[in-house]
């Protein structure tokens, strides 16, 4: 798979990967206390890994699909592991099916780029596709977890959490269009991959003033142990879906001078 060499998109995965790693520190040190037990640390280095791959392979003008799958998987699974760790903090449950789900698309990510590895095997030459629909995947699965973690917040307590929500939830949204896009148009975008680096580090004010508010991290104190489970996310992203299909079919069928216009 190829990745722009553009200075543009180095320089965003490298900031990224300066922010993430500037905040890793801050949780090892600063924020230790108060953030003991959170998940978040983990969640947090693995992004500056993954910014760190993405900015190396933007360097070089060209991503492996196992590099790029190892990256993409090990950022989610850590980040499946924060959120599915506050919704059982809190001492509710969480379904096996789900829980099971978010991990088995984040190692599905591992086996198809390293598919795409093995020109031999009957998978190889569709494993680019399957990995760029995982990752359509694994976003729609963020947002899931995300919403039951929102809807369930204490009112009282949302003040001091919400920019962490806001934050998590700007990577997957962006990630949702990103993966959609390149699925839809069998390519990836250009100027979406350029501008992912710069989205996660907008990410990180967010999650920083969320840590900041934090007095300690217990999420009994913040979450309420009532589990009901809503899918609101999961429509508007499947309406999304349906959308921008019907778009790409029209691009491709009619395409015309307003092609352009209306892939944008």
């Amino acid at each position: 798979m190829t990745a722009s060499a553009d200075g543009l998109g180095v320089l965003g995965y490298a900031l990224a990967a300066l922010a993430y790693l500037l905040v890793a520190l801050l949780l090892t040190t600063v924020w230790r206390a108060k953030m003991k037990g959170s998940r978040l640390l983990p969640a947090i280095a693995a992004t500056a890994v993954w910014a760190l791959v993405l900015a190396t392979a933007s360097a070089r003008g060209r991503l492996a699909a196992l590099e790029w799958s190892l990256a993409e998987a090990l950022r989610a699974t850590l980040w499946f592991a924060f959120l599915l760790g506050i919704l059982t903090g809190s001492g509710g449950t969480v379904s096996a099916g789900l829980r099971l789900g978010c991990y088995a698309a984040a190692l599905l990510m591992v086996l198809f780029g390293a598919a795409g590895t093995l020109p031999g095997l009957p998978l190889a030459t569709a494993a680019p596709s399957l990995l760029v629909l995982d990752g359509l995947v694994v976003a729609i699965l963020g947002l899931v977890l995300l919403e039951q973690v929102m809807r369930h917040t204490r009112q009282s307590q949302e003040w001091r959490v919400k920019f962490l929500w806001l934050g998590v939830g700007a990577l997957y949204a962006y990630d949702l269009l990103f993966y959609s896009v390149s699925f839809l148009f069998r390519q990836v975008d250009p100027d979406l991959w350029l501008a992912r680096g710069y989205v996660a580090c907008l990410a990180v004010p967010l999650i920083g003033i969320a840590v900041g508010r934090m007095k300690a991290w217990q999420a009994r104190l913040f979450m309420s142990p009532a589990l009901a489970f809503y899918t609101t996310s999961v429509v508007l992203a499947g309406l999304y879906l349906i959308v921008m299909a019907f778009a790409g079919y029209y691009l491709k069928v009619y395409g015309g001078q307003w092609g352009l216009v209306l892939e944008i």
